[in-house]
Formats: C-alpha cells, sequence, structure tokens
C-alpha cells in the first residue's frame, strides 16, 4: 500500500487526512475524525501513534470505494465488527443539511471570526436569492 492512504506514519496534518491508519485510530480514540484529529499535535500522540501501529489494512475485492468493514480485537479476545456500506457524505449517505452547515462552520473557523462565517453561512445557504455574487466575496476577505 504505497498510496497515501496506506501511510501507517503520516508525516503532517496534511498526510494524516489521506492516511487510513490515522483516520481509524483517532476516530476510535476521538469517536469522529474532524478537524481537530487532523493538526500536528494530534499527529505526535503517543497514544495515537501507538494505536496507528495496531491498525492493519486489507484490501478486498467486491467492496466499493464508499463501503468499508472495520473489526476492532479488545485485549480481552473479543471481537467487535461493523460493516458500513455508504460512509457519510457519499452520494449514496449525503451529508444532512445541518451536518453541512455544521461542517463548515468548523473547517472555515480556523481562517475566519464567527461573525464572518455566520454572515458567510447565510449567504451561500440562500445563494439563490442574491444576485450580486460580490457580497460572498467581501464576507471571506478579512
Amino acid at each position: 500500500m504505497a498510496m497515501l492512504w496506506g501511510q501507517k506514519n503520516p508525516m503532517s496534518g496534511l498526510e494524516a487526512k489521506f492516511s487510513t491508519y490515522h483516520c481509524v485510530a483517532v476516530a476510535l480514540i476521538d469517536g469522529l475524525a474532524g478537524q481537530s484529529q487532523f493538526t500536528n499535535n494530534r499527529l505526535l500522540d503517543k497514544e495515537v501513534k501507538s494505536l496507528r501501529e495496531k491498525v492493519n489494512l486489507i484490501e478486498r475485492s467486491g467492496i466499493r470505494r464508499d463501503e468499508a468493514i472495520i473489526e476492532v480485537k479488545l485485549a480481552n479476545g473479543k471481537a467487535i465488527k461493523e460493516h458500513v456500506k455508504h460512509v457519510i457524505g457519499s452520494p449514496s449517505n449525503p451529508l444532512s443539511d445541518g451536518d453541512l452547515k455544521d461542517k463548515f462552520q468548523k473547517t472555515a473557523g480556523s481562517s475566519l471570526p464567527n461573525d464572518k462565517i455566520n454572515r458567510l453561512t447565510d449567504l451561500i445557504w440562500n445563494l439563490e436569492k442574491h444576485s450580486d455574487l460580490r457580497e460572498i466575496i467581501y464576507n471571506i476577505i478579512p
């Protein structure tokens, strides 16, 4: 697995976004894989690094690009298995309007102040009501 998604030890937060090993580790530890799970600090966290080393990827024919099967083997020998037929955000399982808005606001939060994020969210969500896109552009530029 020489592709980026197969890097067991990504070297930056950006590389971590494309490392299935990292995504699985932070999702199991944190319960999600959002913006804060892909910082350089989270990448270097000892618990995350340790669990990332224990993740094994197995390619299987017949598995769709938006499908995943995960099996977690616990220390007591018990195994927990989950089959996701269509990951969240895929065409067959799109984000809800609320999830999409929340994701945008969290992502934009690293670059813009809250008042601009809220205004921009409203402008974009109601794009068809605006005849002049300059209002959106001017809300992005600090």
